[in-house]
């Protein structure tokens, strides 16, 4: 039998989902658990969402994600265009640690993986297991389509268009590469990451559950909640298996469909009010802490062992406890530039990579810092991370956000008759 949920923001779901679309879009409104920060920051650069609500908690934990990835990428290639040698550098307890923390931006996509399955997740819960409204799984593959795929082709097709005028790429023989790329095969046709634009891997993951989730959500949330909590741990030990037990295949979800798991297993603690409350305890914000801990520093960088990737999906699971309930977490995941910042995660995913290389080579290229690991890499995320967030911000004005609205082919199409 359905019934009501008491937890606050998902009560707004359900309002939302009784209203139609097009009233709800006229009325413009964003639902977040904080309505106090409606300022003008916060109108520019909130996003725009088809159910009108949002949860600040998991774009925070979304900015938790892009954080990781940045302060990954920022030394990336920093090695080869420096003028620092780097080759024998020996590091420090202390140097370890502080690489631990700061390059694993693999660790930041495991998270990305989890939100990704927690928010697709919720539309189904609320209608299988809540008086939610039926989904429309024709409408949630054109919204895939017109809100994901404008700054995804332009970002793409203008890399690509840029390598082949700087020589890196040839028109001609490369153009296999972007048509694998725009059609998120790339991983499986050539086994390797889009050489228009590397990071795009974890892209083709995302879409791969995008396709999958309307097939596997209806499934396991008809169940009954012992049945289907059960069958989503078997999914979770199983498929954390598979990066050790056949670890030559290309990047597909079969490596990483228990972190989308993970969220929709979260999502259905979330929806039945079990763990997370209105109650925030620092309790929980320790539960963050040990989460991080597991995160970065409990196995060996980007173990592939079952135990490791079971501990990572923990790891998640603790975060997003702690993002929730804990006092203190959840008030800086919370905080308008944090989760602002983590709503724009997408442009900034799509366009970090590129900047910072092109600053690399064509501004930084030769320049000498101290020659040490943690100055050097604390100089580069004080000045790349900033810049790369700005660069994104105007790219989330102009092009993302406004693909956000799903009626905007309709509204350009009314512009030429």
């Amino acid at each position: 039998m359905k019934t009501a949920s008491t937890n606050p923001i998902l009560t707004s779901i359900y309002q939302s989902s009784l209203a139609s679309d097009r009233s709800a879009n006229k009325k413009g409104q964003t639902v977040t658990s904080n309505q106090s920060d409606k300022n003008l920051f916060s109108l520019t650069f909130s996003r725009r969402t088809t159910s009108n609500f949002l949860i600040p908690e998991i774009d925070g934990l979304r900015f938790i994600a892009i954080f990781l990835v940045l302060t990954s990428h920022t030394w990336g290639n920093w090695p080869k265009y420096s003028g620092n040698d780097y080759s024998g550098l020996i590091l420090s307890p202390f140097e370890d640690f502080m690489a631990a923390a700061l390059l694993q931006g693999k660790l930041g996509v495991f998270l990305f993986f989890a939100v990704s399955g927690f928010i697709l997740a919720l539309p189904w819960l609320t209608y299988l297991t809540q008086e939610g409204r039926r989904v429309d799984v024709g409408r949630y593959f054109l919204r895939r389509l017109t809100r994901l795929e404008p700054p995804y082709v332009i970002c793409m097709t203008g890399y690509f268009l840029a390598l082949c005028w700087l020589g890196n790429l040839n028109f001609s023989d490369d153009l296999g590469h972007l048509f694998a790329s725009l059609t998120y095969t790339h991983n499986l046709i050539y086994g390797t990451h889009s050489p228009i634009y590397p990071a795009a891997w974890s892209l083709e993951i995302e879409f791969q559950f995008y396709v999958l989730a309307p097939l596997i959500y209806p499934m396991l949330f008809s169940l009954p909640k012992v049945a289907r909590r059960l069958g989503m741990g078997a999914i979770i030990f199983i498929c954390a298996s598979l990066p050790a037990a056949i670890p030559d295949l290309p990047d597909t979800i079969l490596y990483y469909a228990h972190y989308f798991i993970t969220g929709a297993l979260l999502a259905d603690i979330y929806v039945t009010d079990e763990l997370f409350s209105d109650r925030r305890r620092l309790e929980f914000d320790l539960l963050a802490v040990i989460g991080f801990g597991m995160l970065l520093f409990t196995f060996d960088k980007l173990d592939t062992s079952q135990t490791a990737q079971i501990g990572y999906a923990f790891a998640i699971g603790f975060l997003f406890l702690g993002a929730f309930n804990g006092r203190l977490f959840r008030a800086f995941l919370t905080m308008p530039v944090i989760y602002l910042i983590g709503g724009m995660c997408y442009s900034i995913y799509l366009l970090h990579g590129r900047v910072i290389t092109g600053i690399y080579f064509y501004v930084l290229e030769g320049i000498t810092l101290t020659g040490g690991f943690i100055y050097d890499h604390l100089i580069l995320n004080a000045t790349m991370i900033p810049i790369s967030i700005f660069v994104a911000a105007v790219f989330f004005l102009l092009i993302e956000r406004p693909s956000m609205d799903p009626n905007w082919p309709a509204k350009i199409l009314a512009r030429f008759r």
